[in-house]
C-alpha cells in the first residue's frame, strides 16, 4: 500500500477517523485507552503491584519481563476492538515507552502514514501560508 498516492491514503484515514470516532467511547469508558488530536490510541499500562515483590529484590531484566506478558494482553485486546470494528491492517503500534519503573506508554496509529507528523505539518506549515495569503487577498480585494 506504500505505492498508493497520499490522496488514497487521506481517503482510507477519513474513514478509519470515522470508525475511531463511533467506537471512543468504548475504548475510553472499557480499557482506558484515549484518542489524541491525531487520532492515535494511547494508554498508560501499570503492572497491579500484587505482581512483583519488593522492589529491592527485583532486576529491571525481570520488571521488563512481568512487563511484556501484561503488553501483550493490552495489544491483544486493543487489537480484538480495532478488527472487531473493520480497522484490520489499518492500525500499527507506533510506540511502546517506559516512563516509569513500573509503567509504559502504549501509542498505536494509522499505519499508512503518521498522523502526528502529517497534522503538525498541516498546522505549522500550509496553515499559516494559507492565512497570509487569504488575509493579503482580503487587502487587496478592498483596496482596489
Amino acid at each position: 500500500m506504500n505505492e498508493a498516492s497520499f490522496y488514497k491514503k487521506f481517503i482510507i484515514f477519513l474513514k478509519y477517523r470515522k470508525i475511531i470516532k463511533s467506537i471512543k467511547d468504548k475504548l475510553r469508558n472499557e480499557h482506558n485507552v484515549r484518542v489524541d488530536s491525531a487520532y492515535r490510541l494511547y494508554t498508560v499500562m501499570n503492572i497491579p503491584k500484587g505482581h512483583y515483590e519488593e522492589p529491592y529484590n527485583l532486576r529491571t531484566a525481570d520488571i521488563n519481563t512481568l512487563s511484556e506478558k501484561y503488553l501483550r494482553e493490552l495489544s491483544i485486546k486493543l487489537s480484538g476492538i480495532l478488527d472487531e470494528a473493520g480497522l484490520m491492517e489499518l492500525y500499527e503500534v507506533y510506540n511502546i515507552e517506559k516512563i516509569d519503573k513500573y509503567s509504559y506508554l502504549f501509542v498505536v496509529g494509522f499505519s499508512l502514514f503518521k498522523t502526528d507528523k502529517v497534522f503538525a505539518r498541516i498546522l505549522l506549515r500550509y496553515l499559516p501560508i494559507t492565512i497570509v495569503l487569504a488575509t493579503i487577498g482580503g487587502l487587496l480585494y478592498h483596496f482596489l
